[in-house]
């Protein structure tokens, strides 16, 4: 629902998703797969970003060890858009996608989890209507007594934006670098009771000196369920 990016008004959307996947197992522990998607959205107020994806992609899901599992997906994603706009930019993207994870547990009280990704997200900065985010993920979860654990994550991304855009003075097609660093530690008070402290701290680099900013969090909380 584009939470991560830009105001209310992008956000709201009615959706429509429909795939199709046909695969078969290649090894006891191996599938490969070709799958087909796509979504038509439809936007509430920003008319100009409904839009239809189409996404095709050949891949595979594998078990290495008992310790390993993963799953990759690489092929060709296309966004079309509705109506031509003089004022947000290019209509269509054609390009390469790709989705991957893999899952790696050393041990019982261990994860890791490392993701990679391409793809293209909706924006409310004046001139462009997309942009193609190209990053990776990696998280880490350890489970040091049965109530307490801790976690860390580390996340790359960097973003194309579809159009040149005019400000400082120059015309560029803008170019973002985020970089996200986070730990957090959990105690379980009680099974329906738990408390975290997490911290995370965000910079992002551009092209354009206006955009650049850092960031830094601390949060602590607590969750109950009854």
């Amino acid at each position: 629902d584009g939470t991560s990016f830009g105001d209310i008004n992008t956000r709201n959307r009615l959706e429509h998703y429909a795939s199709l996947a046909v695969g078969g197992r290649v090894a006891p522990k191996s599938y490969v797969f070709l799958e087909g998607w796509t979504s038509r959205q439809l936007y509430e107020i920003n008319k100009d970003l409904d839009s239809t994806v189409y996404v095709m992609s050949l891949g595979a899901t594998w078990e290495a060890t008992g310790k390993t599992t993963g799953n990759y997906a690489m092929g060709w994603q296309g966004r079309h858009y509705d109506r031509p706009s003089t004022i947000r930019g290019s209509g269509t993207f054609s390009g390469l996608y790709f989705n991957s994870y893999i899952t790696w547990k050393p041990q019982e009280q261990t994860q890791v989890n490392w993701d990679l990704y391409r793809r293209t997200n909706e924006t409310v900065l004046g001139g462009t209507r997309f942009f193609i985010s190209t990053g990776t993920t990696l998280d880490v979860g350890h489970s040091f007594t049965e109530k307490w654990r801790g976690t860390l994550q580390l996340v790359y991304d960097h973003d194309t934006y579809s159009d040149p855009t005019t400000a400082e003075g120059k015309t560029l097609q803008r170019k973002d670098n985020y970089l996200t660093l986070g730990a957090g530690l959990w105690y379980q008070i009680q099974p329906w009771l738990g408390t975290r402290a997490t911290y995370t701290y965000g910079e992002r680099l551009s092209n354009f000196n206006s955009a650049e900013y850092t960031s830094s969090v601390l949060m602590l909380s607590a969750q109950a369920q009854f």
